[in-house]
């Protein structure tokens, strides 16, 4: 063969050749761009949460994003570095070779992508905050260890197959394992860098804070808990966190449904304080604490407070329970993360929702003889899901049977919060298992109430904000470090409140613009302020003695008055305003409706045309929509 023929057999060996090394090069380079897109979302993110002065949430952010441009490089260059290997040690026939190589990215590239991604069930929100850190970290080294079984299997298949076999195409062999190993270095540079250069400064040190658990239950009225006068003993436990902590006697919530309740809660802003409803960027409990070096865990039940909704913000670990499980899902998901958070170093921040006693009522065979009364029920359960549904359409009541329809339906709803009552014993048992339920500030609230004919309605997401709907438990149970006696406080409190007093507890400055109030020190009653309840076009205002309704879907808006020492439950307005009537009416003229119809959403069946479908689902079975 001429010197000339032998070229061009060669050139022709070394086209298909050149063809594989594209072939592998081109999911590395898509990789890298993806993961370069990663890292820009990144920084972005970064920048905007030390606008909020979080330096170490954005540090944190950074780090997500190039965690997983690394994970990303990784997936395409372990297959380049297994060919080459594959390739100096055996000649190969090109079309075995190939298949190798798809099958590697088949096998390697695509899973570990979808990792990197944060895929597999949980929403990824371009332009917001990254997945949460936890779980990226932990599938992470799962699925870089699960690499090295492929990898071992390659090898031995290689020394088992070393020069018996010929090929007409020699592969470039020594120039894809200098390839390969320099994307490896370059992959394993990058995170190095970030934690040299981007992490340099530690988080503010935080050893000597207690952690945080704040546990609440959804729709639950105060007085139907024993502690705050219930006949029944409904909360044996919550009654022992109160006698052991401070229970505020008056505490209101700001709303009468689940999502602007705690969307106040989370951030001590009114709804239409935020950015045209948009709280995502509000600065959240969750975020000043993570900032503050806590690591912060969420479990919650209710759909309204699904992650797509923004409620995971400040969370580096966001689990969501369908409300259709049982309670005890709750504590089995803590049974699992509690035990390695224990043992992390860092104060942690629990916020642990648990659905009961909201609709529909499930309670627990163990203590229904308790609660319910042998014999035929007064009211089927179709019944009570079309009251509870329609908040009380149709609802008679002077009817004969109204009186024991509704005691029927009481004692459901005292059966279920008995039911959650339970969850918390099992909360602080697997906490205290571990060393952590005596050392920790336990915040105990709920959202919202739940109405049983108690002003002709049922239910609750409704424009009532009576005492039944926005009158809710409030306890704190200090550490025994901090000296806290028992107390009951019988001045007005908001669950806006909850927020500045927590930070204060833990020496963490508030920032400027939040509309609640620190409680803290409890050494003498701070100036009570007017708690402010709102649902649509009706607003409620509040102190110890009076209340003023004011409805302004009325036209001219009425007003109403009561005296609350009198007519706790506000059923009968005063006839006559007495002198104390002023200073209402100047807080309720400064408030407006148009502040809550500027926010889209403003009811719960608004705004629901751009919700998951399988999320609008749920929130139709709860009878919200």
């Amino acid at each position: 063969m001429s010197a000339a023929d032998g070229a061009r057999v060669g050139g022709r060996a070394a086209r298909p050749a050149a063809a594989v090394a594209l072939l592998l090069a081109g999911p590395f380079a898509a990789a890298c761009a993806l993961g370069a897109a990663l890292a820009a979302q990144g920084v972005v993110a970064r920048n905007a949460y030390r606008e909020l002065g979080l330096e170490h949430a954005a540090a944190e952010l950074l780090q997500a994003a190039v965690d997983r441009g690394v994970l990303l490089a990784l997936c395409a260059a372990l297959p380049l570095v297994c060919l080459a290997l594959l390739a100096r040690a055996t000649r190969r026939r090109l079309a075995l070779v190939t298949a190798w190589a798809l099958g590697l990215e088949l096998v390697l590239v695509v899973p570990l992508a979808a990792l990197a991604l944060g895929w597999g069930g949980r929403r990824w929100r371009f332009g917001h905050e990254l997945p949460d850190l936890l779980w990226s970290a932990e599938r992470g080294r799962w699925a870089l260890a699960a690499l090295l079984v492929p990898l071992a299997a390659l090898l031995v298949a290689v020394r088992r197959t070393r020069g018996r076999a010929d090929s007409d195409v020699a592969l470039p062999g020594p120039r894809l394992a200098r390839a390969a190993a320099a994307c490896l270095a370059l992959a394993l540079a990058a995170p190095l860098a970030v934690h040299a250069f981007v992490l340099a400064a530690p988080p503010r040190a935080a050893a000597r804070r207690p952690h945080v658990v704040y546990v609440t239950w959804d729709s639950v009225r105060a007085d139907r808990v024993s502690a705050y006068g219930s006949a029944r003993e409904t909360t044996p436990n919550l009654d022992r966190l109160a006698a052991a902590g401070v229970l505020f006697e008056q505490a209101f919530s700001q709303n009468n449904w689940t999502r602007p309740s705690y969307m106040s809660i989370l951030t001590s802003r009114y709804r239409w304080e935020l950015d045209e409803g948009d709280w995502s960027r509000a600065v959240t409990l969750g975020e000043l604490l993570k900032d503050a070096g806590y690591c912060t865990l969420a479990v919650v039940q209710n759909p309204n407070l699904d992650r797509s909704l923004g409620f995971d913000q400040g969370f580096d670990a966001y689990v969501e329970i369908n409300e259709r499980e049982p309670i005890d899902a709750l504590l089995a998901v803590l049974a699992r993360r509690v035990p390695r958070l224990a043992r992390g170093g860092r104060p942690l921040f629990l916020f642990l929702h648990v659905q009961e006693p909201h609709w529909p009522y499930r309670g627990d065979d163990r203590d229904a003889a308790r609660f319910l009364a042998a014999g035929s029920p007064p009211i089927g359960e179709g019944e009570v899901t079309r009251l509870m549904r329609t908040n009380g359409a149709g609802w008679d009541p002077a009817a004969p049977d109204a009186a024991a329809k509704v005691g029927r339906m009481l004692d459901l709803y005292d059966l279920d919060i008995h039911l959650a009552d339970r969850a918390l014993g099992g909360i602080e048992a697997l906490l205290d298992a571990h060393g952590l339920w005596e050392e920790s500030l336990v915040v105990f609230n709920s959202d919202h109430g739940d109405e049983f004919a108690d002003h002709d309605a049922f239910g609750h997401a409704h424009h009532n904000v009576h005492p039944e709907l926005t009158r809710v438990p409030f306890v704190l149970r200090f550490p025994a470090a901090l000296g806290v006696a028992p107390a009951r406080v019988a001045d007005v409190v908001r669950n806006l409140d909850l927020m500045p007093t927590v930070l204060a507890v833990l020496g963490i400055e508030s920032p400027a613009a939040l509309s609640g109030r620190s409680l803290w020190p409890l050494s003498g009653s701070p100036e009570e302020e007017l708690a402010l309840s709102y649902a649509g076009g009706v607003v409620a205002l509040r102190d110890g003695a009076h209340a003023l309704l004011v409805d302004y879907d009325r036209e001219p808006p009425e007003p109403r008055f009561y005296d609350r020492a009198a007519d706790p439950m506000e059923r009968a307005p005063l006839a006559e305003r007495p002198d104390a009537f002023e200073r209402f009416a100047l807080r309720a003229a400064a408030w407006s409706p148009d502040h809550e119809r500027a926010v889209a959403g403003s009811a719960p069946e608004a705004g629901t045309q751009e919700l998951d479908p399988e999320l609008r689902k749920r929130l139709e079975a709860l009878g919200y929509l």
